[in-house]
């Protein structure tokens, strides 16, 4: 990848890691007191719960891209930037442009999905790969809003 195309996708993680920021504010997960639970019939503690939930879960994603960001722009820093971390070919432009925080190049990445096998470092946080899916997606949307 050349030099311009690499500060461009840093100058858009930088971006991105900056809006996430803006949004890691606490989000004021409600405490459920002893007096509110009383005060509660089974619906409404329901709905309290899954509001709760969503609001932890929100948190805990916007926290994982942050950490994807930074990822990669210590691998951009480092010079490992576009190294597949499985075989150890470059990953493709093409998918850097799109999903600048991805660790494999795409035919690692379908081989892993198809074996149904966690990445290394989210085995170890406990993130399935399906969380990077995730992770693909919101970046994709964030910096296809940016294109436009």
């Amino acid at each position: 990848m050349d030099s311009k195309s690499l500060e461009r996708i840093r100058q858009r993680l930088h971006e991105a890691l900056a809006a996430c920021s803006e949004t890691e504010t606490p989000l004021g997960i409600p405490d459920l007191r002893k007096e509110f639970r009383e005060s509660m019939d089974s619906l409404e503690f329901a709905a309290f719960h899954h509001e709760r939930d969503l609001m932890m879960k929100i948190q805990n994603r916007n926290r994982l891209l942050m950490w994807e960001i930074h990822q990669a722009l210590e691998r951009m820093d480092s010079g490992e930037f576009g190294v597949c971390d499985e075989c150890g070919d470059e990953i493709e432009d093409r998918r850097l442009e799109v999903q600048p925080t991805t660790r494999l190049c795409i035919h690692c990445k379908r081989h892993m999905e198809s074996q149904g096998k966690f990445l290394r470092e989210e085995a170890a946080q406990g993130w399935a790969s399906g969380e990077e899916s995730l992770l693909e997606s919101v970046l994709m949307s964030h910096f296809a809003m940016e294109a436009d």
